[in-house]
């Protein structure tokens, strides 16, 4: 009996994440919300959905690229906080990818800001690792998803 126990109870512990379910968090409130209180949240970007620049001029058609990130650190700054006239979140991460559009590794810096009135700026470089150079440097415009996939290109989950 206590064998049966054990192995129902491996099994259920094995497969339970299989069944978790992520929430789309539809508006900054809940996004901000979410984050306060520790819950683990994840970003996927739609890149061809946002409008594209690159080096600050706007490029017609944004790649068909698809991203997505953990999100392990946020910070979260009030109005005039540091003089800003909207709230905003904010986080970035740094990886190593294989350069897309050559040979070798390329550092992948990208900057997320979600601002209270529901827009959200990616801003992306391309570093060298060896010389730190600044490679490719795009920034992607967009709305938080509120349940129009039409217009959205930055969707954020919780996941339970």
């Amino acid at each position: 009996m206590k064998r049966l126990l054990f192995i129902t109870l491996v099994f259920f512990t094995s497969v339970a994440p299989a069944f978790a379910q992520n929430s789309p968090l539809l508006t900054f409130e809940e996004l901000l919300e979410t984050f306060k209180r520790g819950y683990d949240v994840k970003g996927t970007f739609y890149y061809a959905k946002c409008d594209f620049y690159v080096d600050e001029k706007k490029v017609e058609n944004a790649p068909d690229i698809v991203g997505g990130m953990n999100i392990d650190f946020f910070e979260y700054f009030g109005r005039n906080a540091a003089r800003n006239s909207k709230a905003f979140i904010t986080f970035s991460e740094n990886k190593m990818i294989d350069n897309p559009v050559g040979s070798g590794y390329l550092y992948n810096y990208l900057k997320v800001r979600i601002y209270e009135d529901g827009n959200v700026s990616i801003d992306v470089r391309h570093v060298d690792p060896r010389t730190l150079e600044n490679k490719k440097q795009e920034r992607f415009e967009t709305k938080l998803y509120d349940g129009n996939l039409k217009t959205a290109g930055a969707y954020f989950f919780v996941s339970h």
